[in-house]
């Protein structure tokens, strides 16, 4: 199957355009199905480290279950996440919001009977926004936490087991001690549940997104007399590009990878007796582990056979 995969810099919202879904009479929602250049958006990000809060656990009450926990936020405040969020999304938000304000002129929205529907309150993408879709001079409040975007891990119904599994499938570097833009996927690994996702995909790493708008819908029931409406977005592939528990120090096993010299085989390079060893181990405990700068790993480019180095089979 050819799917159109978009970086966040060739996003043309005069391409952009809702398709609308078939009509579930028992649906609490009308759909339309979000297209680009008549394809479904499918955005694959530049690099994003996670700087905040990944996937919030169950608290084991009713506040919070897991099947909550499946739409988390992205916090887009570094480059690569601004970029996602300025290229796409504050673009979509920007569009939208005009145009379903005026929605009664525009037509952009019709219900059953073919009628525009009146007073649509919008939720944009940027959940770190607030704004009264019914204010001419929207109020606009920026939350203290910066940039975000909500996604939703892909799920689907086991035939067998008849049980809900996660679908959205994350991948980690065959060759964790290449540089970061020479690291290559192979197949995804085996993810049932969240606890496997969070196993991968947790504060401090870097992430590449392969991300689906994948609809927009209006809920059939007005509140106030607004409907509200917005996009979805599904995480579908996540790509682990970094994860500093790769190389985490363990003092049983020093042999930690890319950019680290290990103290023990110098010493036994120098073929030092145990007395000396460990005094040379107390002398050179500073120069044990040398790792690359923060500077140094952003600068590493991104790789020219990057776009053959990952599967897409949806």
């Amino acid at each position: 199957m050819n799917i159109n995969i978009i970086k966040p810099e060739n996003f043309d919202i005069s391409k952009f355009e809702l398709v609308k879904g078939e009509e579930k009479l028992n649906a609490p929602q009308y759909v339309w199905f979000p297209k680009h250049k008549k394809n479904n958006v499918f955005i694959l990000t530049n690099k994003i480290k996670i700087s905040n809060k990944a996937i919030s656990a169950s608290d084991g009450k009713f506040t919070l279950t897991d099947d909550d926990c499946l739409k988390f936020h992205l916090y887009l405040n570094d480059v690569g996440g601004l970029e996602l969020k300025t290229k796409v999304y504050d673009v979509i938000d920007k569009h939208f919001g005009v145009q379903l304000k005026n929605n009664a002129q525009t037509k952009l929205i019709l219900d059953k009977g073919g009628n525009p529907i009146k007073k649509l309150n919008y939720k944009k993408c940027d959940n770190s926004v607030i704004h009264d879709g019914d204010s001419d001079t929207d109020d606009v409040i920026h939350h203290s936490d910066g940039c975000k975007i909500k996604l939703k891990l892909c799920t689907k119904i086991d035939k067998e087991t008849d049980i809900k599994k996660i679908s959205t499938q994350v991948y980690i570097p065959v060759d964790i001690n290449k540089l970061i833009g020479d690291r290559e996927f192979g197949e995804p690994v085996n993810i049932d549940c969240l606890e496997d996702v969070r196993q991968h995909y947790h504060t401090d790493c870097t992430v590449r997104f392969l991300l689906n708008i994948n609809k927009f819908w209006v809920q059939k029931t007005g509140h106030g007399g607004k409907y509200m409406c917005g996009f979805t977005t599904e995480c579908l592939k996540m790509f682990i590009l970094d994860d500093p528990l790769w190389f985490k120090w363990d003092q049983k096993k020093p042999i930690i990878g890319f950019g680290i010299k290990i103290a023990s085989k110098l010493l036994q390079n120098n073929n030092v007796d145990m007395k000396d060893k460990n005094d040379s181990d107390d002398d050179n405990e500073d120069d044990a582990v040398e790792l690359n700068s923060d500077d140094e790993i952003d600068d590493i480019d991104e790789p020219i056979s990057w776009k053959n180095k990952y599967k897409v089979n949806l």
